[in-house]
């Protein structure tokens, strides 16, 4: 009995010791914690995990932009998706004899010619539509389009015995959408030193506009001209297309002539120019932009004839030589959220360190969580952000939000603080912060210049208010 005691006492003064060392373990951990080095250390590690919810934003504004492309795609199906505008191009069916063998192999091929002379003008008149909260840009253009073509020169190809059947040539326009043709008329010009037909109008002779038959280049995604019967191909072939269009986002234009210009006008603020090449001339204004391509075909990768069976490789070439206009929305709500989103991290920081500065200079323990709740309003404000942008517009709603978590910041720090003037401090501090964002926001071809620039100024701002932390409290204990 007497070893079964002794054995429970050892036990007890071993339990005893152990709880003696967890105790001074804990206690010299949160002494550590008490010092300025580990409330700084404690404090960055809910910065750390505040990172969490700043990629869920993140992601929740990529989740939204996808929403809205979806919905931009499907108003484009039903009004039109962009266009792509190619020709005309002459197609001249032809059948070539070849010998093999001693005996004669025909072939029926088509030859393909470019214009000499290319001319596009478009007037576009773009409009808005919802489907739900989500904007998307479509738009109706009229173009006028003049091309001339030198006499179709086939001797190249021919061979001995092959014939060509002009009856049926035609003209062959490209288009990425057929169903957006809402109009189409077609004729012929004469050119210099050329009687004009006796047909009405404005001195050309009409003609007949229909589906791709099969010999055409575009079968699907355009239109066929087919030119008279007795058309003149000793000279000049001028023809004249005019045509109204639908589209959605964008329009695009080949300058596929020897020698060609494309010119573009609209009302619309915000266009975007690009394609194979930029315009020579353009004026964007708030009442709407003109803007002028000019082409050589020195410059361009296709060649001004060819035949059929390199049709596919010379009509992709074309389409990718389109110079192209995109009509941006006027706000771009995703693209501004998810740039003030990357500024989410700096503000929450700089927010942090102005709370120390305040709990060091009146003498308050904040507690960890309490930073973590000033971090999630600063977070949240974000989502405010993309939730009202969709429903009121950007600048609207980011007045909205900032106001909102400004007061919320603000009262709530005062709170914890025990002090309102260093609250009220810190709230206009907050809110000078999301001013400057805004700013920042509208210019985005200089952002990183005025970024850093801002960045600078608060942080000079923050070595100020910081430069006697050494000489007090914070100086004994290792700060």
């Amino acid at each position: 009995m007497a070893d079964q005691g002794a054995e429970q006492r050892a036990e007890q003064r071993a339990e005893q010791r152990a709880a003696g060392r967890a105790d001074g373990t804990a206690g010299a951990l949160a002494a550590w914690l008490a010092t300025p080095l580990g409330k700084w250390v404690l404090v960055g590690l809910v910065f750390l995990v505040l990172l969490v919810p700043q990629d869920l934003v993140r992601d929740q504004v990529g989740e939204r932009e996808g929403y809205h492309d979806a919905a931009i795609s499907s108003i484009g199906a039903e009004w039109s998706p962009a266009q792509t505008v190619v020709g005309p191009v002459l197609s001249v069916p032809w059948t070539r004899a070849r010998a093999t063998d001693g005996t004669y192999v025909r072939d029926a091929k088509v030859a393909r010619f470019l214009p000499r002379v290319h001319r596009v003008e478009a007037r576009v008149r773009p409009q808005v539509r919802r489907r739900g909260i989500f904007e998307a840009v479509v738009y109706t253009a009229d173009l006028d389009i003049t091309a001339t073509f030198d006499p179709p020169d086939l001797a190249a190809w021919a061979e001995a015995g092959s014939t060509v059947d002009w009856g049926k040539a035609r003209l062959s326009l490209g288009l990425g959408e057929q169903r957006g043709v809402d109009s189409v008329t077609a004729a012929l010009v004469p050119a210099a030193g050329q009687e004009a037909p006796e047909q009405p109008g404005d001195g050309a002779r009409s003609l007949a506009v229909g589906a791709p038959d099969g010999n055409s280049p575009n079968a699907g995604r355009g239109l066929d001209v087919a030119l008279p019967a007795g058309w003149r191909r000793d000279g000049p072939l001028r023809v004249r297309l005019r045509l109204t269009l639908r589209g959605s986002e964008a329009l695009s234009v080949v300058p596929l002539g020897g020698e060609s210009g494309v010119e573009m006008a609209s009302d619309w603020p915000d266009p975007a120019f690009g394609g194979a090449r930029l315009p020579v001339e353009r004026r964007v204004s708030a009442q709407g932009f003109r803007a002028a391509w000019r082409a050589l075909h020195l410059s361009q990768p296709f060649p001004l004839r060819w035949d059929d069976g390199i049709d596919e490789t010379v009509w992709n070439r074309l389409r990718a030589s389109a110079v192209t206009t995109r009509f941006l929305p006027p706000v771009d709500t995703y693209r501004k959220t998810e740039r003030a989103v990357k500024y989410a991290a700096l503000f929450i920081g700089l927010t942090f360190a102005l709370l120390l500065v305040f709990e060091r200079a009146l003498g308050t323990a904040l507690h960890p969580v309490q930073y973590g709740l000033v971090g999630l309003a600063l977070t949240v404000f974000y989502l405010l952000l993309l939730s009202l942008a969709e429903v009121i517009g950007f600048g609207p709603a980011y007045a909205l939000a900032a106001a909102a978590v400004v007061v919320q910041v603000g009262s709530y720090c005062g709170t914890i603080l025990r002090a309102w003037r260093p609250a009220a401090v810190l709230g206009a501090v907050v809110a000078v912060l999301y001013g400057g964002l805004y700013s920042l926001l509208q210019v985005e071809e200089r952002a990183l210049l005025a970024g850093s620039l801002v960045l600078f100024a608060v942080l000079s701002l923050l070595m100020l208010a910081t430069r006697n932390l050494a000489g007090g409290r914070a100086g004994r204990d290792g700060l």
